[in-house]
């Protein structure tokens, strides 16, 4: 469900009044082309090839730098760590890293959230850069502690009413 319905669906929103097209749907594929799909119990599973890899560009982009940048930090590590065994890295390969990373991520609460039997559901709206989104955050009870967990920053691809935001949110949980 998480790649199905808050990765291709919410995120990869193509609306029906534009069509699948051919170039959509390769976008699509390659957003996400290290997933395969375990037809047993219809599961999506994950290859990463380098943890060391995944672990330094999460870091480096967690720090908010960008993609590009990203993919050169990277290139300057192993440059002058000396380490041709890493290999190279496009910025391209990093937003595939952010992407798995995001699955993991919304995998890893969507286990969390099973065993909660009460949460309070935070949003709000914003802007950046010229791209409306819906942030959403759930507050639980958790490990002991009250936790302010941010679950994701959904795309507004059509006016904000409050129809149109509660049907986003209806979807993502």
């Amino acid at each position: 469900d998480i790649i199905e319905t808050l990765i291709f669906g919410l995120l990869f929103n193509n609306s029906e009044e534009e069509g699948e097209d051919a170039s959509f749907e390769r976008a699509k594929k390659n957003a996400f082309k290290s997933l395969v799909r375990n037809e047993e119990d219809n599961t999506f599973v994950i290859e990463v090839k380098s943890v060391l890899k995944l672990n330094m560009i999460t870091n480096f982009v967690a720090v908010g730098v960008s993609f590009r940048q990203a993919s050169r930090l990277y290139q300057s590590v192993k440059e002058d760590t000396g380490m041709g065994v890493m290999g190279s890295i496009s910025d391209v390969d990093v937003a595939q890293h952010c992407r798995t990373v995001c699955a993991i991520n919304l995998q890893y609460l969507k286990e969390i959230f099973k065993d909660i039997w009460a949460f309070a559901i935070a949003i709000d709206a914003g802007n950046n850069a010229g791209t409306a989104y819906l942030d959403l955050r759930m507050r639980c009870f958790f490990k002991g502690a009250l936790q302010n967990f941010h679950v994701l920053a959904i795309p507004m691809r059509e006016r904000h009413t409050g129809e149109y935001q509660y049907d986003l949110v209806v979807e993502t949980m």
